[in-house]
């Protein structure tokens, strides 16, 4: 409002940025005490292929390597699914590094030569 009492029009971009969705997952599912034993990888535009599958395909592709990945607290944890194009965003949780970029590289091969 201005200071009239009138309206005017201001242009806001409304999303999540700096990371505030991985703290939020982190949050959610750990002790922020256990934080610090396990290790995460962000991807917000993971482009997985040339056509747009719907959301319900998309996850029965990677069901195997949804959190909580053969019942540890590892896995992806999906953040987005674009309505677009074919891109979706997630979170990998780890129980280290290298583990994590292990099911971040198993997961991107699996759907690239899956679809």
């Amino acid at each position: 409002m201005t200071t009239e009492g009138l309206p005017f029009v201001i242009e806001t971009n409304m999303r999540r940025t700096g990371g505030t969705h991985v703290y939020d997952v982190v949050k959610r599912i750990f002790n922020f005490n256990e934080v610090q034993d396990y290790h995460l990888i962000s991807q917000d535009g993971f482009r997985y292929g040339d056509q747009r599958l719907e959301p319900k395909k998309l996850i029965a592709k990677i069901k195997d390597f949804l959190y909580p990945m053969n019942n540890q607290l590892k896995g992806v944890v999906i953040s987005t699914i674009s309505s677009n194009s074919p891109t979706f965003g997630f979170i990998v949780v780890g129980n280290s590094q290298e583990e994590a970029s292990n099911i971040y590289k198993d997961l991107s091969k699996s759907l690239r030569t899956n679809l």
